[in-house]
């Protein structure tokens, strides 16, 4: 699913990054709490995540200074419930530090 939304347009047919722009948040969030419902109807993705059984998703979004956006989510199927945000802070600074000292390569 994730393959396809990035390969392909779907990532930019979701309103997702619309609404963030407008409505900007500091933290992670659980997307059933911050999109509108009749949005995350309507966005092709969550359809599709849905139709694979993937239902609760918790993330955040941070601006970059170069206009990039840097969007981390975290993804469960329905049957194992919503994401715990402390998780999610972790692992986005884990992921966050990784990015700001560039690759590792070992030889």
């Amino acid at each position: 699913m994730f393959e396809e939304f990035v390969t392909t347009d779907l990532w930019r047919k979701s309103e997702r990054i619309r609404h963030f722009q407008a409505n900007p948040i500091s933290s992670f969030v659980h997307a059933d709490e911050y999109f509108p419902q009749s949005m995350q109807a309507a966005d092709m993705a969550t359809r599709r995540m849905l139709s694979l059984g993937v239902g609760w998703q918790a993330g955040t979004i941070i601006a970059l200074p170069t206009g990039e956006s840097v969007v981390f989510t975290f993804e469960r199927h329905l049957e194992d419930g919503p994401t715990a945000k402390r998780r999610c802070r972790g692992l986005a600074s884990s992921a966050s530090l990784a990015a700001q000292t560039g690759p590792i390569h070992l030889s």
